[in-house]
């Protein structure tokens, strides 16, 4: 086998060994989305799907209007959410993988990619949430579509795009923010309009009739009104800036301090990519800055980045955040290599 392949295989096994080790625990489904989401579809296969339903968000997605219940007729619906659905989230990383490699090399392609496997969001978090464990690898699909050189690629990017928001109204969101951050710096930097508008337009069209029309504009609504700044820390908040540290279990200071040592990464291939934009591909490097920033800020900020912690950008950032920490490590590494640290500590 090629080494692109091993490398594939490496990253779909690792997520997936990750991925079911929350999903597979208990008897019962674990988590809090997946429990109404698991509730909505036995709802969906007893009284069939009527899109204009209030009664919950999931009303608006396929993933638990239509994939599970056809589904349901040939697995048990509790294999579905705890083996189903991971198997496919766990294709993530590799997609990531041969996504990255169009703008970095193997290595730093396959470090990022298993950032991503190994993030505490991606595989705690995501699988208790089975909307997002199908729309991420759709996210990273059209991704990679729109930067090949397949003939039909917007036409392409833009039924993926379709489909991503139709399985995850959030990482729909996010898909178009991107597309769009990318469409405005592909013109800038063609000076003309780029062709990134075709799937620009049609997504954001798309989206305004269909949650205009699913479940009465609910979704719409609340990801205004979650989207308002907090001027109050959440609980999660203050776990991460340390305000509760001397309560919590060893379990929990041990992933408070990876996530810091995460983001010290973070910040060295931050430093990096913007030192050395002019050799980035420009719509890559927008989305990774965006994305960094973020992340950093709703630890500096936390009273006022709040909904950044606490909402999904760091689960589905971590897509466009995964190559800025690959950066990071190759500085780190060529820093330990070259000796300077022994020169610094010998000074001091």
């Amino acid at each position: 086998m090629s080494r692109i392949v091993v490398c594939c295989v490496i990253l779909y096994c690792v997520a997936l060994g990750f991925n079911l080790s929350t999903s597979l625990p208990n008897d019962g489904i674990n988590g809090i989305d997946i429990v109404t989401e698991y509730n909505d579809s036995l709802s969906v296969i007893n009284n069939g799907w009527h899109i204009t339903d209030t009664y919950s968000h999931n009303n608006t997605t396929i993933t638990i209007g239509i994939i599970i219940p056809f589904l349901a007729k040939f697995i048990p619906i509790n294999l579905i959410f705890k083996v189903v659905f991971p198997v496919i989230f766990s294709l993530t990383p590799p997609l990531l993988f041969l996504f990255y490699r169009k703008f970095m090399g193997n290595i730093s392609s396959f470090i990022g990619a298993l950032f991503f496997a190994l993030l505490l969001p991606t595989w705690q978090e995501v699988p208790a949430i089975s909307k997002s464990e199908l729309a991420e690898p759709l996210a990273v699909c059209a991704l990679i579509v729109l930067f090949s050189d397949i003939k039909a690629k917007y036409l392409i990017t833009s039924v993926l795009v379709i489909v991503t928001i139709l399985a995850h109204y959030t990482v729909g969101f996010l898909l178009i923010f991107w597309i769009v951050a990318m469409f405005i710096m592909d013109s800038i930097q063609k000076q003309k309009v780029s062709k990134f508008l075709i799937p620009s337009v049609i997504a954001i069209l798309f989206s305004l009739i269909w949650f205009k029309i699913a479940s009465n504009g609910v979704v719409l609504y609340h990801s205004i009104k979650d989207m308002s700044v907090n001027p109050n820390t959440d609980p999660i908040v203050n776990r991460v800036v340390g305000e509760t540290w001397g309560s919590e279990p060893a379990s929990i200071k041990a992933q408070i301090i990876i996530l810091y040592i995460s983001l010290l990464v973070l910040v060295v291939g931050l430093v990096y990519i913007i030192r050395n934009y002019r050799q980035m591909d420009k719509r890559l490097l927008i989305g990774m800055i965006v994305c960094s920033i973020g992340i950093i800020g709703g630890i500096l900020l936390p009273k006022w980045f709040d909904f950044i912690l606490v909402t999904r950008w760091v689960q589905y950032g971590a897509i466009l955040l995964s190559p800025v920490f690959a950066f990071g490590i190759e500085q780190i590494w060529r820093w330990l290599k070259s000796g300077y640290y022994r020169l610094l500590i010998d000074s001091v």
